[in-house]
């Protein structure tokens, strides 16, 4: 979760030529999570995640989901108005980070068949297939929602046999790697 203060300010009415009462810096929490992104793709009525992973969302699209992503209420045009520079580079990491520290590692993966196109009713869909409890998982980071059902996935799935070429793809590679991490020639 990523919680952002906003900063506060004080309005100035152009007509009347006063100040307002002053708005305090406000603390809002944000999620990237199943949660927000089944908001925005209700919204916008395309795959986000597909989007983002080709840099083809508008500043318009990203922007809505920045605000898919506030937990709890806030009034848009508001935050809106006090968002900076600085939040938004924020916002971007945070969504950047791989948010959990497992890592899933097979042999033989040059292989990979394209993925499908991935949209929150797919997710819900792997979870229910793996018998996940939607709740908390929809209210996690994305990211480790995606880590748990690859996880789940590598424990359930016994380990695919390789082919004579795959062996031998595969111990050229490793060779390589480990002549080059070891500085030798062979």
């Amino acid at each position: 979760m990523l919680e952002l203060i906003l900063p506060g300010y004080e309005p100035f009415d152009q007509e009347t030529q006063t100040f307002g009462k002053v708005i305090k810096p406000t603390k809002i929490k944000l999620e990237h999570s199943l949660i927000a992104i089944s908001k925005w793709e209700q919204i916008w009525h395309k795959p986000l995640l597909k989007f983002m992973d080709e840099g083809t969302l508008t500043d318009e699209e990203f922007l809505d989901y920045m605000y898919c992503m506030i937990v709890g209420s806030f009034d848009k045009v508001e935050f809106f108005k006090r968002l900076d520079d600085r939040l938004l580079k924020k916002v971007i990491d945070y969504i950047q980070d791989p948010a959990t520290a497992s890592r899933v590692f097979t042999i033989g993966d040059d292989n990979k068949e394209k993925p499908e196109t991935l949209t929150s009713e797919l997710i819900y869909a792997y979870l229910a297939m793996a018998r996940i409890p939607f709740d908390p998982c929809e209210k996690w980071n994305i990211k480790r929602v995606f880590m748990l059902i690859e996880l789940y996935a590598v424990k359930t799935n016994p380990p695919k046999k390789m082919s004579v070429d795959e062996i031998r793809r595969w111990q050229k590679k490793e060779n390589e790697r480990r002549k080059k991490a070891n500085h030798t020639k062979g």
